[in-house]
């Protein structure tokens, strides 16, 4: 599921992931919301980062 954004950056994460847990339960996968290959490459140490606070 496309749920890290780069704009809200772990909050917005959180949010988003709890809403589909809520739905989908625990057994989801989460990404970005249009993958890393479109993205500007300074901002991926961020979103790396991001993912790995919400999986914790």
């Amino acid at each position: 599921m496309g749920l890290v954004h780069h704009t809200d950056g772990i909050n917005g994460t959180r949010h988003r992931l709890d809403i589909a847990v809520a739905h989908a339960g625990h057994d989801i996968g989460i990404a970005t919301e249009y993958g890393f290959g479109r993205r500007d490459p300074a901002t991926i140490p961020d979103l790396l980062d991001i993912h790995a606070k919400a999986v914790r």
